[in-house]
């Protein structure tokens, strides 16, 4: 506190009391001038010349203290200590740790039925033998001849608007579990299908695997810039933390960009939502 009354006083010294001694000293001048008589019209013009132009000075002066001493209470703000009581808690959001080559897609699976096939992501083990996938409404909206991974499945929650259905199916294998998350603006994430695609080495079965980011979000869905095919419908959409931010859903072509594929996905918390109809 002390050192910022020094620098105000300081501050205070050459940006007022200079130029108003200087300005005092220029009135002082011109008044004794006025006084002796005015010799020639050109004299007059120069002595109330000056006059002004220590006027404006002065005026510059004030400007500059107000500009100044408004500069030093700021970094008086700036460097005040704020009790640890009154501070406030910032939670800094973790870095991502997870590379998408380390991703465990088994808990991935294929899902057919009469409408056609995409993908199913594990989202719960009832026991070791029952599990819980999501997938999209669209795929499986005729039963009962559902088909989970090659296991027989059937409806337990849906919703037909939002076009998201969770399956229970029954198998033997060992699937991770996909932890549900919220999806941000921005961010990196990648889908997860099963397109079927050709190529000169033959077919691709998958899983595959496209990085994108969230281009925007409107409602319940978000865009996944960043592509999508037939047969990503009802694949998981992951963030770098390894957590399912959406279900793929539809996907586009870009007029303007031919070249370019933009996916429409459902939040999970579509998922959340229908869990707890289910618990009711």
């Amino acid at each position: 506190m002390l050192r910022e009354i020094k620098q105000f006083a300081i501050v205070l010294a050459t940006l007022f009391f200079v130029p108003c001694t200087l300005v005092v000293m220029g009135f002082c001048w011109t008044m004794k001038k006025i006084w002796r008589g005015i010799k020639e019209i050109r004299w007059f013009i120069l002595e109330y010349g000056v006059f002004i132009l220590l006027v404006m000075g002065i005026l510059f002066s004030l400007f500059c203290l107000v500009m100044a001493i408004s500069v030093n209470l700021t970094n008086g703000l700036r460097n005040k200590v704020i009790p640890r009581s009154e501070q406030i808690q910032i939670t800094i959001a973790e870095k991502p740790t997870i590379k998408w080559t380390e991703l465990d897609l088994s808990g991935v699976l294929t899902i057919t039925s009469t409408e056609g096939s995409g993908a199913a992501f594990v989202i719960k083990k009832l026991d070791n033998q029952r599990w819980w996938s999501v997938s999209t409404y669209h795929i499986v909206k005729t039963p009962p001849f559902i088909f989970v991974d090659g296991c027989l499945a059937k409806i337990v929650g849906q919703d037909i608007i939002r076009d998201v259905v969770i399956l229970e199916f029954s198998s033997d294998k060992n699937y991770p579990v996909y932890p549900l998350g919220i999806s941000r603006m921005g961010e990196e994430t990648a889908i997860v299908g099963y397109p079927t695609m050709t190529s000169l080495f033959g077919t691709i079965d998958g899983p595959v695997i496209h990085a994108g980011i969230v281009s925007w979000s409107q409602g319940h869905r978000i865009g996944f810039d960043g592509g999508g095919a037939p047969g990503f419908s009802g694949g998981p959409i992951f963030n770098r933390k390894g957590e399912v931010i959406g279900i793929a859903s539809s996907c586009f072509t870009v007029w303007s960009k031919p070249s370019s594929i933009l996916g429409i996905c459902v939040k999970s918390q579509v998922v959340q939502d229908i869990l707890k109809e289910i618990k009711k």
